[in-house]
């Protein structure tokens, strides 16, 4: 009422605050653990800054897989791949399109997962060979997949393999 009796007042109203917290529809979000850890139910109410190119260099996604609809730019391959395709003749987990749907795996669709965000342009570099002296698949040529990433514009670059290291007691000259 005090506002409105000054002349340069047309109106007065009250602006609603409400609480912002997600919940995605996406069948399986109830299993995931780190969208809560990382407070992802409040940030994803917070209007996004434009698309992020992501680059995953991995044992490739499946670039079929309705999750990525519409958000693979890029996908190349390095070692025994020429795409950055998970070849389907895998026995184990495919780790590479599981990162992928992490980073973006498309929220509220009503299936599986949801990712941290909808706003990803992804890159997919398929760096893995077979190791048929242990049957696993090993990552190779990383580092060209890495100079691919940058050459073609990444702004994140993920590499989530672990690196295993056998040192020798002795080195020889």
């Amino acid at each position: 009422n005090e506002m409105m009796k000054h002349p340069d007042v047309e109106r007065v109203g009250f602006e609603v605050l409400t609480e912002v917290d997600s919940t995605p529809n996406d069948t399986s979000y109830s299993s995931q653990w780190a969208p809560s850890i990382n407070g992802l139910g409040t940030a994803w109410d917070v209007p996004g800054r434009g698309r992020i190119r992501v680059a995953v260099i991995d044992t490739g996604v499946q670039l079929a897989h309705p999750e990525f609809s519409g958000k693979i730019i890029f996908d190349d391959g390095y070692a025994d791949f020429d795409t950055g395709d998970a070849p389907g003749s895998r026995s184990r987990f495919d780790h590479g399109t599981h990162v992928a749907g992490i980073i973006c795996a498309t929220r509220n669709n009503n299936q599986g997962v949801a990712g941290f965000s909808n706003d990803i342009d992804l890159m997919v570099l398929n760096c893995a060979t077979w190791d048929s002296d242990t049957s696993q698949w090993k990552i190779a040529k990383a580092g060209q997949a890495i100079d691919d990433a940058v050459a073609n514009g990444a702004q994140i670059i993920n590499c989530s393999f672990a690196l295993g290291l056998e040192l020798e007691d002795e080195v020889e000259d």
